[in-house]
């Protein structure tokens, strides 16, 4: 399959660029700046912005299988890239006759009655733009999608253990949120499901095998 990943030059992106390339997909790696992406097998770089119209995404992702958007701007540009950046190229998905769309959010994205504790009140308006991003990918597109709302991520080596579903926010490491997103390209039935995770005791394919 043709996989393109959006964001593919950020902590998570450049993870899951390296474990998906070792899947035997073609991985086409979008970038801003393409030259960012390293060097890697089966991995495409292309250039490609959130700030550009929808029409302008199609003509990349126009010959693709599945659209994994890990894109975000660490809280530099929250409505221009992790909302509306996020809707667009959603639409463009939709346009280009793509049904398979793989987002990364955040913990607890659609349930502000839970933004109460010092963490999250501190991230309030990153919050909010993942809320309305997750809510338009559910309630305006007819998309093939999964959502997966992580805790916060740390550096720390992977574990392959995680835990979902279970309405506990705690951390993730990065490798671990990668290799989740690797495992949901072949789990179809995390298609129209909202999964949270964190660090935990099962591994990441029989975690996934409970959805």
């Amino acid at each position: 399959m043709k996989i393109f990943i959006a964001g593919s030059t950020g902590r998570v992106g450049l993870t899951l660029l390296d474990k998906m390339s070792q899947t035997g997909h073609q991985i086409f790696a979008g970038a801003r700046q393409k030259d960012k992406v390293p060097t890697i097998r089966n991995v495409t770089p292309v250039s490609f912005d959130l700030d550009w119209t929808p029409d302008q995404m199609i003509e990349v992702i126009k010959e693709m299988d599945i659209i994994i958007d890990v894109a975000g701007s660490s809280g530099g540009s929250l409505l221009q890239v992790d909302l509306f950046g996020a809707v667009k190229l959603m639409q463009a998905t939709e346009s280009a006759g793509i049904k398979r769309f793989i987002l990364l959010s955040t913990i607890f994205a659609l349930q502000p009655e839970k933004w109460t504790t010092p963490g999250f009140i501190a991230l309030k308006d990153y919050y909010i733009a993942k809320h309305f991003a997750d809510l338009y990918l559910i309630n305006n597109t007819s998309l093939d999608y999964t959502i997966l709302q992580p805790g916060y991520l740390t550096e720390e080596k992977e574990s392959g253990l995680i835990d979902i579903n279970d309405e506990i926010s705690a951390p993730n490491t990065i490798e671990d949120v990668a290799q989740t997103l690797k495992e949901l390209v072949n789990t179809k039935h995390s298609i129209g499901k909202v999964i949270t995770m964190h660090n935990g005791a099962t591994p990441i394919a029989a975690a996934l095998n409970t959805l």
